[in-house]
């Protein structure tokens, strides 16, 4: 029989923990405690939002199509509803900044965040409408009175239709006649052929 290999002894370096070899100077990493406080938190981890907006911002760049537009929308939103609560009172205002962590935690998922921050900007929207908060826009120019939708060919002119075709009219020429006289039918209704007669 043969004698059984010689385990290699740990170096002075490194000392033996159940198999797994760790250098002496490195203290093991401790696990934080857990009734850190919420200043502790804010300080050491990114914010809820901040996750919140990074969750949203990470979905965005796996869909594709008109999903990936809404839910970048959304993240648009998102940023404009932090900036809202940001510019609110000068500084962060904390109910409107609650209302918006309150917000991402009563979120079941990211879908759902982005679907529930859709719908809070289109209410802010049409709340800000209503009571003309919204952009002022300057009142419409007055345009020249057209027509919604062309008429169909065959029905009878109106006055005012053929005096704007009298006034348009060219010149009387042996051109103009053969115009007026070989001009276009309506689309609904072909002649026939010169060659064909009844």
């Amino acid at each position: 029989m043969s004698a059984a290999a010689p385990v290699p002894s740990p170096t002075p370096d490194e000392k033996s923990v159940g198999g797994f070899k760790q250098p002496r100077g490195e203290v093991p990493k401790m696990l934080e405690p857990f009734s850190r406080s919420k200043l502790t938190r804010s300080i050491r981890e990114p914010s809820l939002i901040q996750k919140a907006e990074a969750a949203i911002r990470d979905r965005c760049c796996l869909l594709e199509g008109d999903e990936s537009f809404e839910c970048w929308e959304a993240f648009f939103e998102f940023q404009d509803m932090k900036k809202d609560c940001k510019t609110q009172a000068g500084s962060v205002s904390s109910s409107s900044w609650d209302r918006v962590e309150n917000l991402v935690r009563q979120s079941e998922g990211v879908k759902s965040l982005t679907e529930n921050v859709h719908m809070i900007a289109k209410a802010s929207k049409i709340h800000n409408i209503k009571h003309n908060k919204g952009p002022q826009t300057d009142p419409p120019l007055k345009e020249e009175w057209r027509r919604p939708f062309p008429e169909p060919d065959g029905l009878p002119k109106t006055q005012q239709e053929v005096e704007e075709e009298e006034k348009a009219m060219m010149p009387e020429s042996s051109y103009t006649r053969l115009l007026r006289t070989k001009g276009c039918f309506p689309a609904w209704y072909s002649p026939h052929p010169d060659h064909e007669t009844d």
